[in-house]
């Protein structure tokens, strides 16, 4: 039986304009994150709670070939994609290369979309993998 790749998310930073972390691929730093700051789990509008879960590839309408996160309380539908700012999530997970601080200052994670397509290919060949969420702020 293949192991599962083994995602760790860990949350350093959070506030209205979001909550930054370090998205953790088998024990080794991969990049940044950004999820919308905790609202008691609401759909929409929170990122998700700590906890363990499993990932699987899917097919998302919107984002295309992605891992979308199962069985989250009361909750459906939260992938793993691109963004730049917290407001491009719907309760998502986004990767990117670093956290910057804009001029405007405005958060924002930089080289998305590179980034997301990166991860892409470390998952080559798998269709799930465990994610564990913890918070450190």
């Amino acid at each position: 039986m293949e192991l599962l790749p083994h995602i760790k998310l860990v949350r350093i930073e959070t506030g209205e304009k979001g909550t930054f972390g370090a998205w953790i691929v088998n024990s080794e730093v991969f990049c940044s994150t950004l999820e919308l700051p905790w609202k008691m789990n609401t759909t929409y509008i929170s990122c998700i709670p700590e906890g363990q879960y499993i990932m699987k590839r899917v097919q998302s309408q919107k984002h295309g070939n992605t891992f979308r996160v199962q069985k989250v309380f009361q909750r459906s539908g939260i992938n793993i994609h691109a963004a730049t700012f917290a407001r491009e999530l719907e309760g998502c997970i986004a990767l990117g290369e670093s956290i910057r601080k804009l001029k405007d200052d405005r958060r924002a994670l930089v080289n998305s979309g590179a980034t997301f397509r990166k991860w892409l290919g470390i998952m080559k060949g798998h269709n799930e993998a465990r994610l564990t969420v913890a918070s450190f702020y």
